[in-house]
């Protein structure tokens, strides 16, 4: 695009013989577009952790809810307490700095709670989806070689995972554990782990600081009004990475998070009403339309 646009129907075809097509050269302005304005995407935002940035939201809105579920609905200042708790847990079971700490749980108010307390522990959550096969959940495991694993009993695929100790969120004692104090978190520590399809081979584990997902965040808030981000349809997988906006893009805004199953399960979702924005593809979008 610097000169020009050379489109080669020939090299696409496989057909020598074709005629070559070339198109136009870029004008001054046009030329500017692509150098300058469609390159413009510098910002500048303060290396922020994910903990602070809901923090901030709790002290501010306390009695917001913050979730709403089939199950259960909790409010910012529930959601920070239920944290806490369980942090304060994740710390006595040894979890420290950047320490890998699994999370394998349905879909419920419980599985924002466990990952919003393993980062409050200042460690970083490795999210396993009960619905993945058990050989990809074991090599997670593996690979990351977390040594806790928060779930819960109604979570079968847990029960066959080998390696980590396990926090059962049923049991009573999790919840008991007495005031450990919390690390402060830097923006340059670790806050999860995220793995590619593993399409193209084994997948390949990506560790993502605070201040890189605080920088979403900050560029979320910005892109989004309040009102968009009101009531937030939460039905992504936590393996993949649009989940971190449907949750902690919503936290920091205080708006609610709408935990469904999947993009489909909406048209029945008993806080449908509360929905102002959904992230899907056009096929879903397409079927609760129509």
């Amino acid at each position: 695009l610097l000169h020009h646009v050379e489109v080669v129907l020939a090299a696409a075809l496989r057909r020598p013989d074709t005629p070559v097509t070339r198109l136009p050269l870029l004008d001054t302005d046009e030329r500017r577009l692509v150098l300058e304005r469609f390159n413009d995407t510098a910002r500048t935002h303060p290396p922020t952790s994910l903990v602070a940035l809901v923090a901030a939201q709790v002290a501010r809105t306390p009695q917001a809810t913050a979730l709403v579920a089939r199950d259960g609905a909790l409010t910012y200042a529930e959601l920070d307490a239920r944290a806490t708790t369980l942090a304060r847990t994740l710390v006595q079971r040894g979890a420290t700095t950047e320490t890998p700490v699994a999370v394998c749980l349905p879909r419920s108010p419980d599985l924002v709670v466990a990952l919003l307390a393993v980062l409050r522990a200042g460690a970083a959550y490795v999210p396993l989806d009960p619905a993945y096969p058990l050989s990809r959940l074991q090599f997670l495991l593996d690979d990351t070689g977390a040594p806790l694993l928060v779930s819960a009993r109604d979570c079968e695929a847990a029960t066959f995972l080998e390696g980590p100790a396990r926090l059962d969120l049923d049991d009573p004692a999790t919840w008991s554990a007495a005031d450990v104090p919390l690390p402060a978190i830097d923006p340059a520590q670790l806050a999860y782990w995220i793995y590619t399809s593993g399409s193209t081979g084994v997948p390949k584990g990506v560790q993502v600081e605070h201040r890189n997902a605080g920088a979403l965040v900050h560029w979320a808030l910005g892109a989004f009004g309040r009102d968009d981000l009101a009531g937030v349809y939460a039905a992504t997988s936590v393996c993949f990475d649009l989940s971190i906006f449907e949750l902690f893009v919503t936290l920091a805004a205080g708006g609610t998070i709408v935990l469904g199953a999947d993009a489909l399960d909406l048209a029945t979702h008993p806080a449908r009403d509360r929905v102002t924005l959904v992230n899907t593809v056009p096929s879903a979008a397409r079927a609760l339309l129509g």
